[in-house]
């Protein structure tokens, strides 16, 4: 071999042996401390409806957690301990802190089974994780925190109208109250039927709250009036989707608009060649002595008393003896009562209370629509509202039972 056929096998040797000398042995880590923590048990909520990075769980059930960790050459005796912290509090979930022994570079998982958060304990906090050395003195080698919120049953974490149990029942999130973001809560979205996660569940090109809130259509049915045209369609056109006459009326103006195609197209073929100038003695119609159409036409029957037209086909001029719908002053009719108008004044032809059930009979509204008017009323202080069991009641500004006023108003 030459020499730089030797300082290559020398440099191959080198690399070998610093390879084989720096890679763990026996599939030992070679990180320190603690490696993994994980939550199981009935007490965890799936991780698909919780919506964001904390693990919740119920703050009535029990958990399960693990602990992994890896020796640390500077201790051999460990314990492990598990702590719950909220705010500026923090409580020990577990009294006795398991303890384990370990080998150089060799790890150990410690279950905890049966641990349950502190009592009456909700809201956001963190499960803390300390591993500490033990011998002639406690030191503490590491420590690892895990974002948790503990939530009941029965409470609403995200304020959406559905309780915490029927949101992971159904699958839903429960941090955000508008999942699929068309501006109905999800709770809403259940009392019309419609679906949370999708923001058009008909498929007709409208929105969830659009359909409920602003156009009064069924938001589960792509054809609300049942006509053959989607509402979304109807909408893009013009035209009222509540109502079935839609075709009809579409058909009517295509046939008059052909009518008038068709008319014209006569009248363009019937129209006479220029004819020869006008005889002498012969007046502008060609009724004078000596034209024959004067002579052939026989008499004539007087000309119609001509009126304006009112744009309608109809003479603008009213009939002898027949007043005008609008009067002498020709006054226009009642302004129409906006939504929030409408409900105001049937508080008022109720004697100023009525409950929010008979509001929603009395307009034929959907219920999300009149308790998003009512609130509206409410926080413009033009109404009030007594909850009385499951039953809302609702009064004109003034007119609510004594029991639901502030007692600074008297």
């Amino acid at each position: 071999m030459d020499e730089g056929a030797h300082a290559l096998c020398w440099a191959i040797c080198v690399l070998v042996i610093v390879g084989s000398v720096a890679a763990p042995v026996g599939g030992q880590s070679t990180a320190e401390g603690i490696t993994g923590i994980g939550l199981s048990g009935s007490g965890v909520i799936s991780s698909t409806v919780s919506g964001n990075d904390s693990t919740y769980l119920w703050s009535d059930e029990p958990f399960n957690a693990s602990v992994t960790f890896t020796d640390s050459p500077a201790a051999r005796n460990y314990a492990v301990c598990i702590y719950w912290t909220a705010g500026d509090r923090e409580r020990k979930l577990v009294e006795n802190c398991p303890t384990r022994s370990l080998s150089n570079g060799t790890n150990e998982t410690v279950a905890f089974t049966g641990v349950s958060p502190p009592s009456n304990a909700t809201g956001e906090g963190q499960l803390r994780v300390e591993l500490r050395s033990i011998g002639t003195s406690v030191e503490q080698l590491d420590e690892r925190s895990l974002s948790v919120t503990a939530i009941t049953k029965g409470g609403d974490a995200d304020k959406d109208g559905l309780s915490n149990q029927k949101e992971v029942t159904k699958g839903l999130n429960l941090s955000d109250s508008d999942i699929d973001d068309d501006g109905l809560d999800d709770g809403d979205e259940l009392q019309e039927g419609t679906d949370p996660q999708d923001p058009d569940t008909d498929g007709d090109g409208l929105s969830d709250r659009r359909e409920v809130l602003s156009l009064d259509t069924d938001p589960t049915e792509r054809d609300t009036d049942g006509d053959g045209l989607a509402d979304g369609t109807e909408v893009k056109w013009g035209v009222d989707p509540t109502r079935a006459a839609t075709p009809l009326l579409i058909g009517g103006v295509a046939l008059a608009a052909l009518a008038g195609v068709v008319g014209l197209a006569l009248l363009y073929r019937r129209r006479p060649a220029d004819s020869p100038e006008t005889p002498t003695g012969a007046d502008a119609n060609g009724g004078g002595a000596g034209s024959d159409l004067s002579r052939n036409r026989g008499p004539q029957a007087p000309e119609p008393p001509v009126t304006e037209s009112n744009g309608a086909g109809e003479s603008a001029t009213p009939a002898v003896g027949i007043e005008s719908p609008e009067g002498e002053a020709g006054s226009p009719g009642a302004e129409l009562l906006t939504d929030e108008d409408r409900v105001l004044a049937l508080l008022e032809e109720h004697g100023g209370r009525m409950k929010q059930a008979a509001i929603v009979e009395a307009t034929e509204w959907s219920k999300a629509k009149v308790s998003r008017l009512l609130s509206g009323l409410d926080e413009e202080g033009r109404i009030e509202k007594l909850s009385i069991g499951r039953e809302n009641i609702i009064s004109l500004a003034g007119h609510g039972p004594e029991a639901a006023r502030s007692p600074h108003d008297e």
